[in-house]
C-alpha cells in the first residue's frame, strides 16, 4: 500500500504557509541541527533513557492535536494541561527536559525563532539515531499549539490492552496503515513498561490458564518475580525488548517470534495475519524494518501540524519583549493571569540565629502552611509518590538535586532556574548537566498543583525540602522533619557552582575541608555520603580506580577482584560511550538502608571518595557503626539533613515566592 501523507491542504490557508522544509531555520537559526544534536547527546550520555522517553513524548504529542509541542505545557489555574492527563503521567522528565535545554541555548542563539515543536521532532530523529536505529529527514517550519487540555488525551492515545481490531481501527481514523501502525510498534525496541501493563498476561490470563500460554516460560517465571508485588509496589517495570534493550534494532520483532513480546499489544502483532507478516518481514530484515520505520515517523512529524496563524512560537515575555524567558512549557496568553496571582504569605524567617536579622524573622516551623495551605503536605505527597512509581530513579535524583542546590547559595531553589540571554544558571553548570530531569518534574509537578489549590503561597525551595524527605522515606530511609518557610532565591549563576560542590576524585583532606566551611561536622559529612546508597555513577568518576590506579598496578588493590572486573566490562568503552554508569550500591540500589557502609568494608566502593571513608582512621570508626547498627545511621543522618536543609535558606524580604519554579519573579531580581 502506498504510504498516505497527511495534506493540510485540509487547513483553509495559504499552502506557502503549510509546506514544511528541511531547510527552515538555515537562514534565521543555522546552528538549530547542532544545538539540538549536542543538547540530545549530552542528555542522553547523562540519562540513557532519554532516547525512548523522547520517542514516546514524540508520539504522545503528535497523536494529540498534532505535532504542536502541546504535551509539554504546564497545568495552571485555568486549565489541566496534557501533561497531567493519567496515561501521561509516567512521561519521561528526561524527555521534557532535552527540550526545554535545547529552547533555553536556541534562545540564547536565535531568539523567538525556533519552535518547541520543531525542536521536539528533530530531537526524537537525533536520539533514536543516538542509540542505533536509522536517520531519517525531519522536515521543519511547525508552529506551536495553543490547546492542551487533559480531557483530550485518553481517546487519542492507544492502549496496551486494547484488542488488534481496537488498534487497527485507532490507527486507521489516525491516518496511519497497517503497514505504518507495526512499524512505529517497532519503536518498542527501546524503553520500559510498568508491571500493572502486562501482568493479566502472568497472573490473570483466564480462569483455568493464570499465564498467558504463549509466553515463552522462562521469560513468564522471570516477570513473575520482577513483578510479584506490583500491586504495592507499583513502580516496578521490565523491558519491553528483553535482549537489547538500549539498542533500536529488529530484536523487538524477533522477540515477538520468540514468546518474549511484553504487552498484549505486542504479541497480538504476532497472531493476527492481518499484521504477521510484516512481524515475519522486520525479524528478518532490519534493512526493511528501518525504512518503513523511517516513512512513518516522517508521516507522524506532520501529522495535524500547525503554520501560519493557527499557532505560535512559544515564549514568556515579562517586559514588553525586551527581556524573554524560555517557555516551552507555559503558553503566551495565560501568562499575565499567572503573573497576577497575589501573595499573602506572612514573613518567614532563618533558622541560623547568626546571620544578621531580627529573631522574629529567623524561624522555620513545621506547620507553616497550616492556615495558608493546608493541603501542601498532601499534594506533594501526591505528587511524589505518582512520580516515584512512574520513574524510580526519582528518589536518588532528587536527593542530588537538593544537596546540588543547598550546597550552592543555600536552600533556595536556585538549581531551579533555566538559562537566559543575560544569565547562565547553576543547572548549566558542567557538574550539573547530569542532574535528573525527573527530579526538576517533579517539583514543577507540585508547583503546578499547589499553585491550583493555594496560589502564590509555597515556595520552590519547601516544595523541594518537603519532596526530597519524602521520597527518602519512600524507598526505606528514615523519615526527619522538615522545617518550613524558605523564600526563593533570587540570584542563579553557573559561576557560583564550582568550589561549591564536592568532587568524586578529591582527597579525604579536602572533603573534610570542604564540610567544614560549609558548617558541617566529620561525622555528619560520613552520613550524608550514606545517600550513595541509592542512584548510580557514570564510568568516568570511578575509572582510574580501575584502569589507571597508578603505573605499577591499573587496578586498585583495595577493591574486591570479582567486582573490579565486573566494573572492567561495563565500562570497557567508557571514553566513547560516556552514559555507561554503575550503581553506587551493587547490593540493594532501589533500597535505602545501611548497605553502602557494609559494602565500604568488602572493597565495594565505587568512587574514591567512598573507599577513602573506609581507608582512613578519621572517618573508618563512623563507617563500622553505620554498617553494623542501620539505626545509628538513620539517626545520624535525619539530623544532618535537617541541618542541611537550613543551609543558607532565604526567608523575608531576601527572597521570593516564585510564581514559576524555573524562572524568577522580576527582571531585577
Amino acid at each position: 500500500m502506498a504510504i498516505p501523507i497527511l495534506l493540510l491542504l485540509f487547513f483553509s490557508i495559504p499552502f506557502s504557509e503549510s509546506q514544511l522544509t528541511k531547510d527552515y531555520y538555515k537562514q534565521t537559526c543555522p546552528d538549530f541541527e547542532k544545538i539540538v544534536r549536542d543538547t540530545a547527546s549530552q542528555k542522553q550520555a547523562a540519562q540513557p533513557t532519554t532516547a525512548a522517553g523522547t520517542l514516546r513524548l514524540f508520539f504522545h504529542d503528535c497523536m494529540v492535536e498534532g505535532c504542536d509541542a502541546s504535551v509539554l505545557i504546564a497545568s495552571n489555574h485555568v486549565n489541566k494541561a496534557e501533561r497531567d492527563a493519567d496515561i501521561n503521567q509516567s512521561l519521561s522528565g528526561d524527555a521534557l527536559e532535552v527540550v526545554v535545554r535545547a529552547k533555553t541555548a536556541l534562545e540564547l542563539t536565535c531568539p523567538g525563532i525556533v519552535s518547541c515543536a520543531d525542536i521536539l521532532a528533530e530531537a526524537t530523529r537525533d536520539l533514536v539515531t543516538m542509540v542505533g536505529g536509522p536517520f531519517y529527514f525531519v522536515e521543519l517550519g511547525r508552529k506551536d499549539g495553543q490547546v492542551s487540555l487533559a480531557s483530550k488525551v485518553n481517546a487519542n492515545l492507544p492502549r496496551a490492552n486494547q484488542t488488534m481490531d481496537d488498534i487497527i481501527k485507532f490507527f486507521a481514523a489516525k491516518g496511519f496503515t497497517i503497514e505504518e501502525m507495526v512499524a512505529l510498534s517497532g519503536g518498542h525496541t527501546i524503553g520500559f513498561s510498568h508491571c500493572i501493563e502486562f501482568t493479566d498476561r502472568l497472573f490473570h490470563y483466564s480462569k483455568t490458564t493464570p499465564t498467558d500460554p504463549e509466553i515463552n516460560p522462562r521469560f513468564a517465571e522471570g516477570l513473575k518475580m520482577t513483578c510479584a508485588n506490583y500491586t504495592t509496589n507499583p513502580a516496578m517495570s521490565a523491558f519491553n525488548d528483553v535482549i537489547t534493550p538500549g539498542k533500536f534494532d529488529n530484536m523487538y520483532y524477533q522477540n515477538l517470534k520468540r514468546g518474549l513480546g511484553l504487552l498484549a499489544s505486542d504479541h497480538a502483532l504476532v497472531k493476527d495475519p492481518r499484521t504477521k507478516p510484516l512481524v515475519e518481514l522486520y525479524s528478518t530484515d532490519q534493512a526493511a524494518f528501518f525504512k518503513a520505520f523511517s516513512l512513518a515517523m516522517e508521516k507522524l512529524g506532520r501529522h495535524e501540524i500547525k503554520t501560519g496563524n493557527q499557532g505560535e512560537l512559544r515564549i514568556v515575555d515579562r517586559a514588553q519583549s525586551c527581556y524573554l524567558l524560555v517557555g516551552c512549557t507555559h503558553l503566551i496568553e495565560l501568562l499575565d493571569y499567572h503573573l497576577a496571582i497575589s501573595q499573602s504569605m506572612a514573613l518567614p524567617i532563618l533558622f541560623l540565629l547568626f546571620l544578621a536579622i531580627p529573631f522574629s524573622e529567623s524561624k522555620l516551623s513545621i506547620d507553616y502552611y497550616k492556615k495558608t495551605c493546608p493541603d501542601f503536605e498532601s499534594i506533594v505527597r501526591d505528587t511524589v509518590t505518582s512520580k516515584q512509581i512512574a520513574s524510580p530513579t526519582t528518589a536518588a535524583g532528587t536527593l542530588r538535586l537538593f544537596f546540588h542546590d543547598c550546597m550552592v547559595e543555600g536552600c533556595d531553589a536556585s538549581i531551579l532556574i533555566s538559562s537566559n540571554y543575560v544569565n547562565t544558571a547553576e543547572r548549566d553548570a558542567d557538574i550539573n548537566q547530569s542532574l535528573s530531569a525527573d527530579a526538576f518534574d517533579l517539583v514543577a509537578r507540585a508547583k503546578t498543583a499547589l499553585e491550583l489549590a493555594c496560589p502564590g503561597i509555597v515556595s520552590c525551595s519547601d516544595i523541594l525540602a518537603l519532596a526530597t524527605r519524602n521520597l527518602v522515606t519512600m524507598v526505606g530511609g528514615p523519615f526527619y522533619k522538615v522545617r518550613l518557610g524558605r523564600k526563593d532565591g533570587q540570584v542563579s549563576k553557573s559561576s557560583l557552582v564550582e568550589g561549591n560542590l564536592p568532587r568524586s576524585n578529591q582527597t579525604l583532606d579536602d572533603m573534610i575541608k570542604f564540610f567544614a566551611t560549609k558548617g558541617f561536622t566529620l561525622q555528619e559529612m560520613v552520613a550524608l555520603s550514606g545517600a550513595h546508597t541509592i542512584g548510580f555513577s557514570h564510568c568516568k568518576e570511578f575509572a582510574d580506580r580501575i584502569f589507571n590506579y597508578n603505573k605499577t598496578t591499573p587496578t586498585d588493590p583495595d577493591m574486591y577482584p570479582n567486582y573490579a572486573q565486573g566494573l572492567k566490562k561495563i565500562c570497557a568503552d567508557y571514553k566513547t560511550n560516556i552514559a555507561m554508569s554503575a550503581f553506587n550500591d551493587v547490593i540493594t540500589p532501589g533500597k535505602f538502608d545501611n548497605m553502602y557502609y557494609q559494602n565500604l568494608k568488602r572493597g565495594l566502593g565505587l568512587l574514591p571518595t567512598d573507599h577513602a571513608l573506609v581507608k582512613d582512621p578519621r572517618t573508618r570508626p563512623f563507617v563500622e557503626l553505620y554498617s553494623t547498627d542501620q539505626a545509628a545511621f538513620f539517626q545520624a543522618f535525619s539530623h544532618a539533613m535537617e541541618k542541611l536543609s537550613h543551609h543558607g535558606i532565604k526567608t523575608g524580604r531576601k527572597g521570593e515566592v516564585r510564581h514559576r519554579c524555573d524562572a524568577f519573579n522580576s527582571i531585577n531580581a
